[in-house]
């Protein structure tokens, strides 16, 4: 729910200095804590039960955030923001903007689907565990350092190629999205249907 607030703080510190590698650096830290997650869970859940290992990761969540209490807002303050107009107008404008735009339609729907893959991934284990029969623990410290070295990467590189080439793509950075979707999603498809020793697992 923090997500858009935090793109839009991104966008007014870096007013169109490459923007989209600001991005990726903060959404790689969304994989990140994904990945140590999963890896903690492997780790600390035989010792710990899913309960403590529960209280442990919040306990460390309050911790990491108490000192973005004494952080200082760098932007000028001295403007006052706009009120925003109430939801309903909002909403109606946006349906209205993507009957006149139509690509804004499509991103919007090419962004949910993503959202979704990023969202089924925190169903994985299970799929490994109880459909597959493997290990759990194992398993959870796999995807962690999946997460971590592959999401963080990811998320870097992808952030810094965008601005790169979305200059050369048609669509700008909507382009590299999709060239990105074409060149990954069947490697993610293939992967849940092949067996367990194969290279495309």
């Amino acid at each position: 729910a923090l997500v858009p607030a935090a793109v839009s703080l991104i966008m007014d510190l870096f007013k169109g200095r490459q923007v989209g590698t600001y991005i990726g650096i903060f959404f790689a830290c969304i994989p990140l804590g994904l990945g140590f997650s999963f890896a903690l869970a492997g780790t600390l859940d035989a010792s710990l039960g899913w309960r403590g290992t529960y209280q442990l990761l919040g306990l460390l969540g309050v911790l990491i955030g108490l000192p973005l209490l004494a952080m200082r807002d760098s932007r000028d303050t001295a403007v006052a923001s706009e009120r925003g107009a109430p939801v309903g107008q909002q909403m109606r404008d946006v349906v209205a903007l993507m009957r006149e735009k139509p690509a804004l339609l499509w991103i919007i729907v090419g962004f949910i689907m993503v959202n979704m893959a990023l969202v089924g991934v925190t169903f994985i284990q299970l799929w490994l565990v109880r459909d597959l029969g493997l290990d759990a623990a194992e398993w959870a410290r796999r995807i962690g350092f999946l997460g971590i070295v592959c999401g963080g990467l990811g998320s870097l590189a992808g952030g810094a190629l965008g601005d790169r080439l979305s200059r050369r793509l048609p669509g700008g950075y909507a382009g590299f999205l999709a060239l990105l979707a074409l060149v990954f999603a069947p490697m993610m498809m293939a992967m849940r249907f092949a067996d367990p020793g194969s290279p495309l697992f």
